[in-house]
C-alpha cells in the first residue's frame, strides 16, 4: 500500500522498496535488476523504471516477497545486480554492477495484542447466579477485552475444569474480529458433581487467535486461569421437613 512496514516471518506480498541515485555524469537506460533472494524469501513481483535515468536522479526498485514462517528474525544481505546502458545517446556501453541490500526481519513476539479476562461468573450476561453441589447445566460466562494495538481475529476458547465438573458446552467461538479496545463475552455450560465440596475452584481457558500485522498472520496461544466459587446450599437433603401434623378439624381420634 506504499506505507512504511516491517518484515515478519510468514508475511505475504510485502514490498521492499530500494531507493537508488544515479551518481554518474551519464544518463542510464535499459535498466534491468536481478536478485539473489535469501532462503525463505520468494520473489512474487517487481517494478522499477528502465530509464532513461539522468545524472543525479533518484529512482526506486520495488520488490514484492512472500516470507516463509521458517524465516528467523535478523538481518539478511541480498545481492541485487543492475545491468544498464550508459549514455545511450552517444554509444551502447553496457555496465553491470552488484549492490548489497540489507533486509531486516523483525521478531514477531514484539507485535502482540492480549485478550484479557475482565470478569468471570456463574450465570449469563446481566444475570449472575450462585451454584451449588449438584447444579446441572449452569452457564459460566467470561467477559474479555482486547488491550492491544492490533485487532484480534478468529478467537477460539476451550475450557478445562476439574474432575468434579462436566463440560457440557466447553468450547466457544468469539466474534470474528475484536478491535483494539473492544470487548466480547463467551458462555460455557457445566454440570457440577453432587459430591463436590463447597469452595473456590480453578478453571483454565485456552485462548487461540491470530493477528494480521504487515501481511503476516501471527498465531497466539495463551492459557488463563481463574477461580469461581461453589456455594454451600442453605437447605440440604432431605429437602422436606415436617412442620406440624394434626387430624382434620383438630378432632380427637380414639382406638
Amino acid at each position: 500500500s506504499g506505507q512504511p512496514a516491517v518484515a515478519l516471518p510468514g508475511a505475504s506480498n510485502i514490498m521492499l522498496s530500494i531507493e537508488l541515485v544515479n551518481r554518474g555524469e551519464d544518463t542510464l537506460s535499459g535498466m534491468k535488476a536481478s536478485i539473489q533472494a535469501p532462503s525463505g524469501f520468494k520473489l512474487i513481483g517487481s517494478s522499477y523504471t528502465t530509464g532513461p535515468i539522468p545524472s543525479a536522479t533518484q529512482f526506486n526498485i520495488n520488490l514484492n516477497f512472500n516470507l516463509s514462517q521458517s524465516v528467523n528474525p535478523g538481518t539478511y544481505n541480498m545481492p541485487v545486480t543492475l545491468t544498464f546502458n550508459v549514455n545511450p545517446d552517444s554509444g551502447n556501453s553496457i555496465v553491470s554492477t552488484t549492490i548489497i541490500v540489507p533486509i531486516n526481519v523483525e521478531d514477531p513476539s514484539r507485535y502482540n495484542s492480549n485478550l484479557l479476562l475482565v470478569n468471570a461468573y456463574w450465570g449469563t450476561v446481566g444475570n449472575p447466579r450462585p451454584v451449588y453441589p449438584g447444579s446441572k447445566f449452569v452457564p459460566l460466562t467470561l467477559e474479555l477485552s482486547n488491550r492491544g494495538l492490533y485487532p484480534i481475529q478468529g478467537a477460539y476458547l476451550k475450557l478445562s475444569s476439574g474432575n468434579s465438573f462436566k463440560d457440557i458446552v466447553g468450547q466457544a467461538d468469539l466474534v470474528s474480529t475484536i478491535a483494539s479496545g473492544g470487548s466480547t463475552t463467551a458462555t460455557f455450560y457445566i454440570s457440577i458433581d453432587d459430591s463436590i465440596k463447597p469452595g473456590k475452584y480453578n478453571f483454565t481457558v485456552l485462548e487461540n487467535y491470530f493477528l494480521e500485522v504487515y501481511g503476516a498472520q501471527l498465531i497466539r496461544l495463551r492459557n488463563i486461569t481463574f477461580q469461581l466459587e461453589v456455594f454451600e446450599p442453605s437447605v440440604k437433603a432431605p429437602y422436606v421437613k415436617v412442620v406440624s401434623s394434626s387430624w382434620a378439624n383438630s378432632n380427637p381420634v380414639y382406638p
